[in-house]
């Protein structure tokens, strides 16, 4: 009598990720969950693939590495249906892999408490406004880092390391844009009126980096250590470390 083979770990996900229509999130999401059945990960993961959506799936491990209670949004199934929402997140992963040489998996670029943080970033962007001030809330309490709900972040975003950051005021993004540690963007000069502070795509900002209110920094520019930047920035400069940049302000 033979004995029945055992079913792989993976089965169930296998048909789950045949209802998703993106080829690059059927990789992603079956490369992550591969390699977190292989780590102390598959005692919670074996619990959540009696579900029957993809990305419900991936919200509650999601959910589970930063510590929320799933029941706060157990409500909101549009969520888990918005693949508008997942195609960001996975690519914040993607660049969290690409970027940070501390990630030798995609395991360890959701672990790491930047791609936290900018997850719940994501996920304060399209849940009502009282959950989305709790999830702003608890980015500052437990990641140390202060976002306000009128910044708007790009594609492929990477925060390096979420302690001390402050993204504060009207602030726009773009993509694949790098923060480090203790950056601070939005700092007031004590001007008052409704310009943003910019920062356009590509760029790098270092630790400790400032960028006053009514900044706007080109894209593929490189702000080093300590260095403050007020008023405009042309492309593809690098600002280095310490400095303050001053150039003419923004009208």
């Amino acid at each position: 009598m033979t004995t029945p083979k055992t079913p792989s770990p993976l089965t169930p996900l296998s048909l789950l990720l045949a209802k998703d229509t993106n080829p690059m999130n059927k990789f992603i999401i079956s490369k992550l969950f591969s390699e977190a059945l292989n780590s102390n990960w598959s005692g919670p993961l074996k619990g959540l693939m009696v579900s029957k959506n993809l990305h419900l799936v991936l919200m509650r491990f999601l959910l589970i590495v930063t510590r929320i209670n799933f029941k706060a949004i157990e409500g909101l199934t549009g969520l888990a249906l918005n693949n508008n929402l997942w195609n960001i997140v996975i690519g914040d992963i993607l660049a969290t892999y690409r970027k940070d040489p501390t990630c030798a998996s995609l395991i360890d670029c959701i672990t790491k408490p930047g791609f936290k943080a900018t997850f719940l970033y994501r996920l304060s962007t399209v849940v009502k406004p009282s959950l989305s001030t709790r999830l702003l809330r608890f980015i500052e309490n437990h990641y140390k880092a202060r976002i306000s709900n009128t910044t708007r972040i790009g594609r492929c975003f990477v925060l390096c390391r979420p302690s001390g950051v402050s993204l504060e005021g009207s602030i726009l993004i773009g993509d694949n844009v790098m923060i480090a540690c203790s950056v601070v963007l939005g700092a007031s000069e004590g001007v008052q009126n409704n310009l943003p502070t910019i920062i356009h795509s590509g760029c790098n900002i270092e630790p400790n980096g400032i960028v006053l209110s009514r900044a706007e920094v080109g894209h593929c520019c490189r702000i080093g250590s300590f260095s403050v930047v007020s008023g405009w920035i042309l492309p593809c400069n690098h600002v280095p470390s310490p400095s303050y940049h001053l150039n003419k302000p923004l009208t």
